[in-house]
């Protein structure tokens, strides 16, 4: 029944680069309805935003339709998770606070120094990192880069982008 009701309003599921959309003929979504259309949109079409999410499947990106309740696409980038965990091991081994770990033994004191910057970033980015709800343009390797990391958490926001 869903189906035949589908196939008569012309449903077109559109995939765009990231952004899926539904694209349904108003006036034969009218008709199926029992509601009728004034002139000016009867030819229009319909096109209504379909909520993703992006999806790690191992090597590859995997574009699915976001669970109901999810507010906006997130994506959790593995390499920002490990960069977060590799930068407090770091602030750790650096305030002899624990034996090395296997990834910071094999740093020179100049990186390892590098990385514990980062264990001091604001407590929502590292929780929205976490969550994947971080800027697309925040990557790894674009956080690494920042030479010059400001210690003010509102400048911090501003600067990366939340």
């Amino acid at each position: 029944e869903l189906r035949q009701f589908l196939q008569a309003t012309d449903l077109r599921v559109v995939i765009d680069g990231l952004a899926i959309s539904a694209n349904l003929d108003r006036a034969q979504l009218a008709q199926q309805l029992g509601v009728t259309l004034s002139d000016e949109h009867g030819s229009e079409r319909l096109t209504l935003p379909v909520p993703q999410i992006l999806n790690r499947c191992g090597n590859e990106m995997r574009l699915a339709i976001a669970p109901k309740g999810t507010d906006a696409p997130s994506y959790r980038d593995g390499s920002l998770v490990t960069l977060i965990v590799k930068a407090h091991q770091a602030r750790d081994h650096l305030k002899g606070n624990d034996a090395p770990a296997s990834s910071t033994a094999t740093m020179g004191r100049k990186h390892l120094v590098r990385m514990a910057r980062l264990a001091y970033l604001a407590p929502d980015i590292i929780k929205a990192i976490l969550e994947g709800r971080q800027p697309k343009s925040l990557t790894a390797r674009t956080l690494l880069r920042i030479t010059d990391l400001p210690l003010g958490w509102a400048d911090q926001r501003t600067l990366l982008g939340f």
